[in-house]
């Protein structure tokens, strides 16, 4: 629930975590992909290369994304791989439907799609595409895509056509959407806009800038940013909302933060701890 939290020394930098049906947790970054088959405690490299991202679709299928336009598959729980090239550019997320249709999207755009497991590749042009935009397939096999300033592009059609929803006045490249368990739809380039029906109104949850990642868990909000790690806790009365404090400020309670230092050539991430021992209004 993110409310306590356990360090795991790892030299991996921009990586991508996640977890498959079997339970198993691949971490991918730089120094390519780790895999932990007991929930974090001992760690094996799997995959030598960098990867950028990484994605695991309904079929347990490993998919990852390389700096160069690598598309790199696995389907043993990453005992062996297949790579091929799908761009030249760095490939930013992966999404598949349920029939196993596989979506991508590279550094500048445009996006990818594969029916036939990476095998082959079609491009999909859609104008406005965010620089580092991801794409997210929803359990009804809608699609939806960051455009800049035109807000959040959504395709009921597998992508063929695509329409537009929220203008939000903003043309960062680092924008990010996500889906929760309620299909509401969540935009974050500053601030974190939530979408309740399909795009047509959107509320200003308020939010840090250069959000990376968001998770849900329950009625909960976490946000992965460049700066730390967020929780939006609407249990908290008056309800905590994001942009104002995710930890409540109180005594007695600890907060998480990522601390940031720069070596030669390197990159190190620490995730520390404070603990607050006065409180005021």
């Amino acid at each position: 629930q993110g409310v306590t939290w356990e360090v795991i020394p790892l030299h991996i930098s921009e990586y991508k975590i996640v977890i498959d049906q079997n339970d198993f947790i691949y971490l991918g970054g730089w120094v390519g992909i780790y895999k932990s088959t007991d929930y974090g405690n001992t760690w094996l490299q799997c995959y030598s290369e960098n990867v950028h991202t990484v994605y695991i679709s309904s079929e347990n299928i490993i998919y990852a994304g390389g700096y160069q336009g690598e598309f790199i598959k696995s389907t043993d729980s990453g005992s062996t791989w297949s790579s091929d090239s799908v761009t030249n550019r760095k490939i930013n997320s992966i999404t598949s439907t349920s029939n196993g249709q596989i979506f991508l999207t590279a550094e500048y755009g445009p996006i990818f799609t594969s029916t036939d497991y990476g095998d082959s590749w079609s491009e999909i042009t859609i104008s406005g595409l965010a620089l580092r935009s991801n794409i997210v397939a929803d359990s009804f096999d809608n699609l939806y895509i960051c455009q800049n300033e035109q807000g959040v592009g959504i395709s009921s059609d597998l992508g063929l056509t695509w329409n537009s929803y929220g203008v939000f006045g903003s043309s960062l490249s680092s924008s990010f959407v996500a889906l929760d368990s309620s299909h509401n739809i969540y935009y974050a380039f500053g601030p974190v806009y939530k979408s309740t029906d399909v795009g047509l109104t959107w509320i200003n949850m308020g939010g840090p800038d250069w959000v990376k990642s968001i998770s849900f868990y329950e009625d909960k909000i976490l946000l992965a940013t460049a700066s730390g790690v967020y929780r939006y806790d609407p249990s908290y009365s008056p309800p905590v909302y994001v942009g104002n404090n995710y930890f409540p400020l109180e005594k007695g309670v600890k907060l998480q933060y990522l601390m940031h230092s720069v070596g030669i050539d390197v990159h190190h991430y620490q995730l520390n701890s404070l603990g607050i021992e006065i409180d005021t209004v």
